[in-house]
């Protein structure tokens, strides 16, 4: 009876992880694949909300006249769930993109901004990236981009016309006076040491600016021009005052 009651309990429990195993299998199968799918998701709009306030951080360089730090985190991965801790990865990287040149004189000062790319890899979901581009916002599947909230038609008006009113922005800040000049310039440039990362823990998307003053010197008959675009010309010898708010970005 000893030995009946001992296979008994065997028996049992044997049967009890049989249930466990074809539960779990089945979790596993019918479940998990859209669980997965949905955290990939979640971390997407994730990443493109830290994008849409990294372009509004962006905004704010370009629009105050003064040093700032603004800073967004987060993850390049996701897809993390109970029962399957395993998350895809991804990578972030900044590039200079060139706005023109400022000729002040004989000196030539060239006006820059950023792009901010995020691509995924290894995910359950399709492989949506985003990219910063001139003050917007573009969702990315492979070779294809499309506005985050815009048609493509009216995506492509808007970058143009957004990076026209940055440097509409700096000719209005021109101001003459006697024999002097001032004028305020913004520029972002990429961290060479900090442009690129990857992986699937989390990040931070850093911009950074400070502002400072140089002193230049107009001879008579000399300019201030953006491109081929005239903003002043100096009649007599003038004082210029160029203050700089220069920004790098980086991720870490």
């Amino acid at each position: 009876m000893k030995n009946d009651a001992g296979v008994s309990t065997v028996v049992s429990v044997m049967l009890i992880l049989a249930i466990l195993a074809i539960c779990m299998a089945s979790f596993s199968a019918t479940y998990l694949p859209g669980l997965k799918q949905n955290a990939e998701i979640l971390h997407s709009e994730d990443v493109e909300e830290a994008f849409m306030r990294f372009s509004g951080d962006v905004d704010s360089v370009y629009a105050l006249d003064r040093s700032a730090v603004f800073s967004e985190t987060f993850k390049l991965g996701g897809g993390d769930i109970l029962l399957s801790p395993s998350t895809s990865s991804g990578t972030v990287e900044i590039q200079n993109v060139s706005l023109g040149t400022l000729h002040v004189g004989s000196n030539e000062i060239a006006l820059t901004t950023v792009n901010v790319s995020y691509t995924p890899y290894l995910t359950v979901w399709k492989p949506q990236g985003y990219l910063y581009e001139k003050g917007l916002v573009w969702v990315t599947l492979g070779s294809i981009q499309t506005p985050a909230y815009l048609t493509v038609f009216d995506g492509d008006s808007y970058a143009d016309t957004h990076t026209e009113s940055w440097i509409d922005a700096m000719k209005a800040s021109l101001e003459i006076g006697n024999n002097t000049a001032t004028i305020t310039l913004t520029n972002l440039n990429a961290e060479p040491k900090a442009d690129y990362v990857t992986g699937s823990g989390s990040v931070k998307l850093d911009i950074a600016a400070a502002k400072n003053q140089t002193a230049l010197t107009l001879a008579p008959g000399e300019t201030i021009r953006f491109n081929e675009d005239i903003w002043y010309t100096a009649a007599n010898t003038t004082a210029v005052t160029l203050t700089n708010i220069s920004g790098t970005v980086s991720v870490r």
